[in-house]
């Protein structure tokens, strides 16, 4: 070609006019690199030396009959493996071309390694291209090859062969050869950095990772989870370890929808622990390039310390709320006491009647039932928030809990109607709790109902948020923009003899679940209060 025997002519001027070469001489390397030097070059270029023998012994295998030497070099030229025919590398090592050496045209003359560095591009040099006239029974045939992220040469490959088999096709074939070895090579580096970050991501955290496929099984998982589950080495199969069935549902859930759920709360009994272990869970699907679905991705949260730290605030907040709330107490307690002590006095006197003597009676006992309640709801706030949580089906306690307070409402001529617009919602909760907030709501409403009328309780599934829904309305006297604000505030009630303390605990209660308490009310209208409790899932009972 016009260009190859332009750079071929050019390489020969400067051989005879630049660098004095005598045609004649056997060209031998003048550089050579010391032997610890060679081996620092071997490990830097370990990884590329392996795949390049790899793919290049097949080469070698597929041309069996055809003698064939390959040479490999760095960037600067220097000779870093050779291997392949041993009839061709008797001939180069007795020119003193061995592993170390430097190809540099000013020393062996016009080469196919130096020309290939210079122009970064395939070189074929065959016969009488070379300078030297003892090569000119070989052919050459080098590529260059690139691998770094920011695509610098990294050296060359190189096919030699005798020139009774020279073919152009080499150079095609070793191109070929080099884009291959250096797809390969790439390959193993994001394999690399994504195992790094796969270690780090796994090793390195302190949350428990689990890994499975696509029908559940384990593959991976790291040392926080085996710890968490006193896993041993052979912890995988279909939840072989009794722990791992705790969340099984959650990642057959994830599995079938493809839709991830968070901050599962489980608790793990652990024999090396005390305690139960409170972990938070999310369980995620995991999808390849295709998003076809390729498993699943649990991540456990101890939050054990967290929930004890939390129960420790809790309570220094409700001892700082008792130290202020003391004074309403106190003020809230006198006035009975007060009017028992004017009325014991008053049953003294020596010409009280019987009837008197029992109306003063019953006072007293309406007004010590009245000291009782409030002083019950005011050490129920001071009580540490200890839940009981197991898994609750919500529809059988609405149903429960409004059957116990039809009755009562029966007597104030008001009716319960009760809606479920799901089959089955279940979650985890502490069913007395629960219950203590749906009966002080229901007792709420039949106390703002003086006159009678109708509370709806409704139990739905909120799709977006996944929460389950609880509405408790009526249509009694309502409450002003004011009193809204003021509900949740311990010792603030509507009510003319209320404690107001009801509400208060009630707002504490859901929160703990982690749910919330929504009001709306219009005065002489009525009240709509809706509670909200995190659910994991609306299907299968999950």
């Amino acid at each position: 070609m016009e260009t190859t025997e332009k750079y071929i002519i050019q390489s020969h001027e400067r051989c005879e006019t630049l660098y004095h070469l005598n045609p004649k001489d056997i060209p031998i390397p003048k550089v050579c690199l010391i032997r610890k030097e060679l081996q620092r070059q071997n490990s830097k270029y370990e990884s590329i030396l392996q795949v390049t023998r790899y793919f290049m012994e097949k080469i070698l295998e597929y041309s069996k009959g055809i003698p064939t030497l390959v040479v490999v070099s760095n960037e600067n030229g220097f000779i870093l493996d050779m291997y392949g025919d041993k009839t061709i590398q008797q001939m180069v090592d007795s020119l003193g071309i061995t592993p170390g050496v430097r190809f540099d045209e000013r020393d062996v003359g016009t080469n196919s390694i130096s020309l290939a560095l210079q122009l970064k591009k395939p070189v074929e040099i065959i016969g009488k291209n070379h300078f030297q006239e003892v090569l000119h029974s070989a052919a050459c045939f080098s590529a260059p090859f690139y691998f770094s992220p920011s695509q610098v040469l990294s050296g060359t490959i190189s096919l030699m062969t005798t020139i009774d088999y020279a073919s152009s096709l080499h150079l095609g074939l070793l191109s070929s050869a080099i884009d291959s070895i250096e797809r390969e090579l790439k390959l193993q580096e994001q394999n690399y950095k994504l195992d790094l970050l796969n270690q780090i991501l796994m090793h390195s955290t302190q949350d428990g990772i689990l890994i499975t496929d696509t029908k559940g099984k384990i593959r991976n998982f790291n040392e926080a989870a085996k710890n968490l589950f006193e896993a041993q080495e052979n912890f995988t199969g279909y939840f072989e370890n009794k722990q791992v069935e705790i969340v099984e549902k959650y990642i057959d859930s994830v599995l079938q929808t493809k839709k991830p759920l968070k901050n599962i709360e489980i608790d793990i009994d652990n024999e090396h622990k005390e305690n139960l272990i409170r972990c938070l869970v999310d369980v995620l699907p995991l999808f390849d390039s295709y998003q076809k679905l390729n498993g699943a991705f649990l991540q456990f949260r101890d939050m054990s310390e967290f929930y004890k730290l939390q129960e420790q605030v809790i309570a220094s907040e409700k001892l700082s709320t008792l130290g202020i709330l003391g004074t309403g107490f106190a003020h809230e307690i006198k006035n009975p006491l007060t009017a028992i002590i004017g009325l014991i006095q008053l049953l003294q006197k020596p010409d009280i009647d019987l009837n008197t003597q029992e109306k003063y009676l019953n006072i007293i006992s309406k007004e010590l039932e009245r000291i009782k309640d409030l002083t019950n709801q005011f050490a129920s706030l001071g009580k540490p928030t200890l839940f009981k949580r197991k898994s609750c089906d919500i529809d059988v306690l609405l149903k429960n809990t409004v059957a116990l307070v039809k009755s009562h409402a029966l007597l104030h001529n008001i009716e319960i109607k009760y809606e479920n617009k799901k089959n089955s919602l279940t979650t985890e909760v502490d069913e007395s709790q629960i219950k203590q907030v749906l009966i002080n709501l229901l007792q709420n409403a039949i106390d703002a109902m003086q006159e009678g009328g109708e509370i709806t309780v409704s139990l739905d599934f909120n799709e977006e948020t996944e929460q389950i829904k609880i509405v408790v309305q009526d249509n009694g006297v309502g409450m002003t923009a004011k009193e809204l604000e003021s509900i949740s505030k311990p010792f603030f009630s509507t009510k003319e003899r209320g404690i107001g303390l009801g509400l208060h605990i009630s707002y504490q209660i859901i929160e703990s679940h982690g749910g919330k308490i929504r009001v709306n009310s219009i005065k002489d209208k009525g009240s709509t209060f809706t509670l909200y409790l995190p659910a994991y899932s609306q299907q299968e009972g999950i």
